[in-house]
């Protein structure tokens, strides 16, 4: 029983990966960083999705403490 569970428990620890590497292929890279290693693209790709998560996180809590002020102010 052990054994069968393994596989099953490995697969879906690595879905996620499999998704977010999927998903990180198709952010685009500027002409200029096409010729460079890999290595040198996965940190553009991945500054580029960092920098997208933080304006997102911080447009929310904005309208966030808008929202609560407003609300405290009726």
């Amino acid at each position: 029983m052990q054994s069968r569970a393994l596989p099953i428990r490995v697969a879906l620890a690595l879905a996620p990966v499999a998704l977010f590497i999927f998903a990180l292929s198709y952010i685009p890279l500027p002409a200029e960083l096409l010729s460079n290693n890999p290595l040198t693209a996965v940190t553009a790709r991945l500054v580029t999705m960092g920098t997208t998560v933080l304006g997102l996180l911080s447009g929310l809590g904005a309208v966030s403490g808008a929202w609560g002020i407003t609300n405290r102010s009726r």
